[in-house]
């Protein structure tokens, strides 16, 4: 996670006109801090507070695309994989 450009922790305080760049489950996020609540409160609520970069949303959108797509083209197996197959599946993927 950055906070305006520079690496932070998670407990990092922001205020108002704040810059955050994150990566969340390998798709990166840029948000706009607009404004603080008053209180914790659900994330519908949140977002409120915030503006997401367009360009962000865009490219997030793409690589969530292009990920379903390599996921398709992973081979399958009959049920959960164990040792020597996850292992073969690997040595697939690699070459």
């Amino acid at each position: 996670m950055k906070l305006n450009g520079e690496r932070t922790t998670p407990g990092s305080r922001v205020k108002c006109g704040d810059q955050i760049d994150l990566i969340r489950e390998r798709l990166p996020y840029s948000l706009q801090v607009s404004g603080i609540p008053m209180r914790r409160g659900p994330a519908a609520e949140a977002q409120n507070f915030y503006h997401e970069d367009e360009e962000t949303v865009r490219q997030r959108e793409d690589q969530a695309v292009a990920l379903r797509q390599d996921r398709m083209l992973m081979p399958k197996t009959a049920g959960r994989p164990d040792k020597h197959t996850r292992r073969k599946l690997r040595s697939r993927n690699r070459g």
